[in-house]
């Protein structure tokens, strides 16, 4: 979609319209119209690449594990093995705060493990 976009064979509404029929995700894509704006106008130098891994695969992981479930999205051709990024305390430390609300500026020594099941599932999805 982004590509028929990006050649101008879809208008920016069709864009929309084509997303929110086949996306699974319901992000609004909208707020991403200066940088797709942007990257249209400049198409010879940027490239553009984007996409929203479904869901399941990430409920996939957290059930069957990170190697079952980065296996099908690379044999989808989702994602490619070098794509494959791992997390690091500091990655989690910072996801920690976003869901909790910890105070990531000051609040060094209290990260919590509660979220260390789903973390994988967002590292994937961050894919």
């Amino acid at each position: 979609i982004i590509d028929k976009y990006i050649q101008g064979e879809i208008s920016e509404n069709e864009l929309y319209e084509s997303y929110k029929e086949t996306g699974s995700e319901g992000h609004d894509i909208q707020k991403y119209e200066g940088f797709l704006q942007f990257a249209k106008q400049h198409r010879d130098n940027v490239h553009l690449k984007g996409g929203f891994l479904p869901r399941k695969y990430a409920r996939l992981l957290v059930k069957e594990g990170e190697d079952e479930a980065y296996n099908q999205v690379i044999n989808l051709g989702y994602i490619s093995e070098i794509d494959r990024i791992p997390g690091s305390d500091n990655h989690y430390n910072f996801f920690e705060s976003l869901i909790s609300g910890r105070d990531l500026t000051s609040d060094f020594e209290n990260v919590g493990d509660r979220f260390r099941k789903i973390f994988p599932a967002q590292i994937l999805k961050d894919s």
